[in-house]
């Protein structure tokens, strides 16, 4: 079985809020909260894809719906501070809809992996991109950017598309710079049943490959929920 690696950046809308003052101040209260825009994946080996949002036609719950079931398909996941924002931000929105927890995968994140290991001037993707010379950034104006957006602005949704694949595309060149000093993930091992709350009411959901190569039983606990990897659990963070 060959590993479904995954690469994502998700794009989002700030808090609208009452302030005392300007800029970077605590909320007092939130007038609307953030809603995704877009996001940009690629599966390893294919083309880079987006999907956005679009006016009277696909609402955040489809968006959501649609990287739902990317990360459900995928045994690796990579992101550029995914741990700290992609990953829990989507997250969010599974709760908010009522969305399963997606089968377990792996978290590799090249923010966490740069500041491991180097000791860097800076850790931005798009510094990252300019040091090893695989690639920047799309420039863009800043926020009038993802306010033309949410007016649904066609210039700024063409603009925003292709910002949010370019971050794609040189996430995965950043990435196979710094494979080699990347130690994959690692399981712990469990006994059956249900290593997270003990019950005996699992059931077996297809396969998944370990970074071994070898091929286990993905099972996923009918009681809580939670899901785990033949005699191994998978590590989510």
């Amino acid at each position: 079985m060959q590993v479904k690696t995954l690469f994502f950046d998700i794009e989002t809308t700030p808090l609208i809020s009452y302030n005392w003052g300007t800029y970077d101040q605590t909320a007092i209260e939130v007038i609307e909260d953030w809603y995704l825009l877009c996001f940009a994946y690629k599966w390893q080996g294919k083309g880079v894809k987006a999907e956005r949002l679009t006016n009277g036609r696909k609402t955040e719950k489809e968006l959501v719906q649609k990287m739902h079931q990317l990360l459900d398909e995928a045994d690796v996941v990579i992101a550029h501070n995914g741990r700290k924002f992609d990953v829990k931000k989507v997250n969010a929105k599974f709760l908010e809809y009522g969305l399963s927890v997606p089968s377990p995968y792996k978290i590799i994140d090249t923010l966490t992996e740069a500041r491991k290991h180097f000791a860097l001037t800076s850790n931005r993707l798009d510094s990252i991109g300019k040091l090893l010379g695989v690639g920047r950034k799309v420039k863009h104006p800043g926020f009038e950017m993802w306010k033309g957006c949410m007016a649904d602005e066609k210039k700024w949704w063409d603009l925003m598309i292709k910002y949010n694949k370019q971050d794609v595309l040189l996430l995965e060149a950043v990435y196979e710079k710094l494979l080699p000093w990347i130690v994959q993930p690692t399981a712990t091992w469990s006994k059956q049943p249900c290593p997270h709350c003990g019950s005996p009411e699992t059931q077996s959901r297809g396969k998944a490959t370990t970074e071994g190569g070898k091929t286990r039983k993905r099972h996923q606990c009918t009681d809580c929920g939670k899901w785990f990897l033949g005699n191994f659990i998978i590590k989510r963070v």
